[in-house]
């Protein structure tokens, strides 16, 4: 993360990754994890390691039970590894048909030191398939602030099929125009990052023809026939949705259809003509293309640096994509909650103090939290919480002191740390520096 100054503003480059993968239904393993970020960034300008935010949009992912009542193992799995990179597990959301079924999955992560520049956090979900009673088609969307920049990220799994390109438009239509998020529809003046597998195909193709075309790389000349692209097109009504967004160069070859392990496209019996079904398409915020700021001004604040498939795993019959970009973030509000330095001992009571900033809204139902030093998710990895005592003051800052009895603090030595959990903004609005149990 860079940071530096513009006039009375404190701007950060960060960079975010967004991947795509219908994982059909497979299990997934930490293994498979590996693989994926590895070849997320196999052609990327730095490693997964010094990317600040990564948003990971799967379909047909295996739903258990144990997610209903708040333990989904595919979001731990994805976060314990993440975790050994500094990154947590910043919320997760879920549509899907029923548990013990399979569904669309979008999970956010972001780099520890960021986490309280996020705010008002929000989750949204439309449901499409059979008329809009399942969620085995859909999108499973997270919008969010970060600086003053709003981030809204919309994880769709659509219609199948040639046949069914107005099916897929009408469902886009349908999911815009619901109110998902706080009863309101996705706002265009966000920068709106529309992902997953689009189901899009290569109209008037035969099969053969494409793959001698993937064989000699003519990405460019299939993509003439590419329903997404065709539809974005000025003056086809269809696919005005489509207009508002941008996607990078496709250089890569089509996403699916694959036999599972293997390089191989599945054989034309099975009907199925080699497509470029997973795509990440992004927009320009509305707010910063009016007004005094020029387009220059906006291309330097979020540009896409690349986009590619990625080879590995194979597990599915499609590949994942993965698209990287910049974004300069304004950094300069300073964190609400400010926590004193501290230091406990085991088996003794211990406190937590910290003082709240004037004007900052707090709720009776605000908690405060205790992590360990490499805590991989918010809502998981908790050692101890309590609800906060601060009240909303309009004239000063507030301090608080919290008693924590001996009972709760932890027996182990270490590092650990204090989150402020906001139910106002819900975001973590205060972390304390490190501090040791000895």
């Amino acid at each position: 993360t860079g940071i530096k100054m513009a006039s009375s503003k404190c701007f950060g480059e960060l960079r975010l990754c967004v991947v795509t993968f219908n994982v059909a239904n497979k299990e997934i393993t930490s293994k498979d994890v590996e693989l994926l970020l590895q070849s997320c960034f196999e052609n990327a300008e730095y490693q997964c390691s010094d990317s600040d935010i990564v948003a990971v949009g799967l379909q047909e992912a295996p739903m258990p039970f144990t997610a209903i009542v708040g333990f989904d193992p595919l979001c731990d799995i994805f976060a314990t590894v993440l975790s050994k990179m500094d990154f947590v597990l910043l919320n997760h959301n879920r549509v899907s048909i029923a548990p013990g079924s399979w569904g669309i999955l979008t999970m956010l992560f972001l780099k520890r030191p960021l986490l309280c520049y996020c705010r008002k956090m929000k989750l949204g979900s439309v449901r499409t398939g059979m008329g809009g009673l399942i969620g085995n088609k859909g999108a499973a969307i997270i919008k969010f602030d970060i600086g003053d920049f709003t981030l809204c990220f919309v994880n769709c799994h659509l219609p199948p099929h040639e046949e069914n390109n107005q099916k897929r438009l009408q469902d886009l239509k349908f999911i815009f125009g619901e109110p998902c998020i706080d009863n309101q529809a996705i706002d265009l003046y966000d920068s709106v990052f529309l992902f997953g597998d689009l189901n899009f195909r290569l109209e008037g193709v035969t099969y053969d023809d494409a793959i001698q075309a993937i064989k000699e790389k003519q990405y460019k000349e299939l993509l003439a026939y590419d329903q997404l692209i065709i539809d974005q097109k000025e003056g086809s009504p269809s696919g005005s949705q489509l207009m508002l967004y941008l996607e990078g160069e496709i250089e890569f070859q089509p996403s699916y259809k694959f036999e599972p392990l293997t390089d191989n496209y599945t054989d034309p019996s099975k009907g199925r003509v080699p497509s470029w079904c997973d795509r990440i398409l992004w927009s320009l915020p509305k707010r910063l293309m009016v007004g005094k700021m020029d387009s220059s001004f906006v291309v330097n604040r979020l540009h896409q640096q690349s986009y590619c498939l990625c080879q590995e795993p194979k597990l599915s019959d499609h590949r994942a994509v993965s698209a990287h970009f910049t974004l300069q973030v304004d950094l300069s509000a300073p964190p609400s909650v400010i926590f004193e330095p501290t230091s406990w001992v085991r088996g003794r009571n211990a406190a937590i103090c910290f003082e709240v900033v004037k004007d900052t809204q707090v709720s009776t139902w605000d908690w405060i939290a205790l992590y360990p030093r490499c805590f991989s998710s918010i809502q998981k990895d908790y050692l101890y919480w309590t609800y906060s005592p601060a009240r909303t003051n309009e004239k000063e800052n507030c301090t608080y002191k919290v008693l924590v009895p001996s009972v709760n603090v932890p027996q182990d030595i270490g590092y650990f740390m204090f989150l402020y959990y906001s139910r106002v903004s819900s975001s973590v609005i205060g972390m304390s520096p490190l501090f040791h149990i000895k």
